[in-house]
């Protein structure tokens, strides 16, 4: 007997009130036998807002229904989402966004003429052309089109009147083979999921090819399964804004007017933050600010004692040993990317940080600066150190060339920013070492407590990791922001059983090369996301690892080193699951005698 868990969702509105038992009546009798529990999202609360022209309230209420359906099925254990009824167009798209696409959902179209939710065939019935998906790269700024024309076409005219002329793009995902939009089309999952993928595709051309798009106007005349579906692929974490319309045709007027508006800050934080919230995050920024002074006083230092042509690790305690690892040589000073006047801004932004070289103020969100507080467990000593780190690292990413300037498309170099995330990472660590054992906090004589030290600073770099990252559960990453999770969890352990100060040292000279395979990769852009609780059907899930002396490794998943349960952690974000697996796969690699690298002669 199947061992899934039911959770059925009845989405009323004014448009149809939907039944439990028209639901239970569409189950199969082993459907029906399994554990279920009903879950009701009421619209009809926000009609009056609709017919003014306001969505707000009604996002606001689909985007906490989605945040509890997400914790509810994670928590209860359900592992089908089965979804009746019907609702204003912009809403369902709102709410297969907020509802992401880590989780299968299960939608089922009402057919008005037999009374019923059942789907009248398994089989897909129909094909679907992509016309006028970008080819060619075009770097200039703008808005572009969708159109999702399934039950019925969509006007040239409509959309010049409701967003004006000359988008970047102005994509249509319509039937092919001259088949008209018609209601009543689609007429199973397979063909939902036919026109899914047409929208996946689109999505994916318009970041690749339009990297500058600011917002995507979506029009969209499909039935409730299709807009769920079309939802679910914007991802808002990793795409781009849109901006919904509804349909109504009034003689005179407009026939589509803006609706729900899908912001990609909507991922940071589901709910506002609180009045206490507000005022903790503005008197945390004197954290940031006491940091930032710390690292420009300690850079002046620096420039005064060594100013001359000098490698930037040479500078570094412990001199004599840095020197012989010689890690990452050609990166630049310290001193040479920081100038006087760089401070921290007393101004919230909307999301994460910037720094606009026009007024050399930092700017952070109060959910950043909360975060980073949280992620140093609300100690203000530790944040100001995690802070340190954040500085240090940003200051060689300006040298590096990477920018808030110029990082919009640059996702799709994983490979380079692997790299240089690295190298800045690691320029961080040293640096605080240096700088501890500059404030006398450490033992310039004593190799254990610099070890020690670096191993939990490791620890944190870590942990403000996990500042930036979506709350979890987040079972959708970039596949190059895991490998650097990955690489600082192993390389954590590694330094953690080495020897000797000068072995834990070598550790910086390169990064690591581990990585997971066997699961759903997905293409959005140029950019590679894995989906953390999808094996891929048939496929065997491996982790590979070169080791210090080059020579490669892979392991397959087994009940020790289960790396589903790795990849469950990193979605879930437990963090004491993941040093578990990473010190088991040391544990088991340690045989081949090179898991960390040998000691200078």
């Amino acid at each position: 007997m199947s061992n899934d868990k039911l959770l059925i969702l009845l989405h009323q509105s004014k448009l149809r009130e939907v039944a439990e038992s028209e639901a239970l009546a569409v189950l199969s009798a082993e459907e029906s036998a399994m554990p279920r529990e009903i879950m009701r999202i009421d619209m009809s609360r926000f009609d009056e807002d609709v017919e003014g022209g306001g969505w707000t309230r009604g996002g606001t209420y689909l985007r906490s229904e989605a945040q509890r359906i997400r914790e509810l099925a994670d928590r209860g254990g359900f592992t089908r989402i089965l979804h009746f009824g019907i609702a204003e167009v912009p809403y369902l798209v709102a709410f297969g966004a907020y509802l992401e696409d880590a989780r299968p959902l299960e939608a089922f179209d009402y057919e008005r003429d037999k009374n019923t939710w059942t789907w009248p065939t398994d089989e897909q019935t129909l094909h679907v052309d992509v016309l006028r998906s970008p080819k060619e790269l075009v770097t200039a700024t703008g808005h572009a089109v969708l159109r999702v024309e399934v039950s019925y076409p969509i006007s040239d005219s409509d959309v010049t009147s409701a967003v004006g002329q000359n988008p970047l793009c102005d994509v249509r995902v319509c039937l092919a083979n001259g088949e008209a939009a018609i209601p009543g089309v689609v007429k199973s999952r397979k063909d939902v999921e036919a026109i899914r993928m047409a929208v996946r595709q689109v999505l994916g051309a318009i970041l690749e090819f339009r990297p500058q798009t600011e917002v995507i106007h979506l029009f969209i005349s499909a039935p409730v399964s299709v807009c769920l579906a079309v939802g679910q692929e914007l991802r808002l974490r990793n795409g781009r804004d849109v901006q919904t319309y509804r349909y109504r045709k009034v003689p005179g007027d407009d026939a589509y007017k803006p609706a729900v508006f899908l912001s990609t800050r909507d991922s940071e934080a589901s709910e506002p933050l609180s009045p206490e919230q507000t005022a903790l995050a503005a008197e945390l920024r004197a954290v940031l600010r006491d940091a930032l002074h710390d690292v420009w006083t300690y850079a002046e230092t620096k420039r005064k004692e060594f100013g001359g042509a000098v490698s930037w690790y040479e500078t570094l305690l412990p001199h004599t040993r840095i020197r012989d690892v010689a890690p990452f040589p050609d990166l630049s000073p310290l001193w040479h990317q920081l100038s006087e006047g760089h401070k921290v801004s007393d101004e919230g932004r909307p999301v994460e940080y910037a720094f606009p070289k026009d007024s050399l103020a930092w700017e952070f969100s109060d959910m950043l600066v909360l975060n980073l507080y949280r992620a140093a467990n609300e100690d203000k000593n530790r944040m100001r150190a995690l802070c340190r780190l954040f500085f240090f690292h940003e200051t060689l990413h300006d040298w590096q060339g990477l920018t808030k300037y110029n990082a919009r498309g640059v996702g799709r170099f994983f490979n380079c920013l692997e790299r240089i995330d690295y190298m800045a990472d690691s320029y961080a660590l040293l640096h605080q070492l240096d700088y501890e054992g500059s404030q006398g906090n450490l033992s310039k004589d004593s190799d254990a407590d610099q070890r020690n030290f670096l191993w939990d600073q490791m620890g944190l770099l870590i942990a403000s990791l996990w500042a930036f990252a979506s709350p979890p559960p987040q079972y959708v990453w970039q596949e190059r922001a895991l490998r650097r999770y990955m690489n600082w969890y192993w390389r954590r352990v590694q330094l953690q059983r080495t020897s000797t100060l000068d072995v834990a040292l070598r550790l910086f000279q390169h990064e690591p090369k581990i990585e997971i395979a066997g699961f759903e990769r997905r293409l959005e852009g140029a950019r590679v996301n894995v989906v953390l609780n999808r094996p891929r059907p048939g496929d065997q899930p491996e982790i590979g690892l070169v080791l210090e002396d080059g020579r490669f490794q892979r392991r397959g998943s087994h009940t020790v080193l289960s790396i589903e349960h790795l990849m469950r952690a990193f979605a879930e974000q437990d963090v004491a699951a993941i040093d578990s697996f990473f010190n088991a796969l040391f544990d088991e690699m340690k045989a081949t005698g090179s898991v960390t690298p040998r000691a200078l002669a």
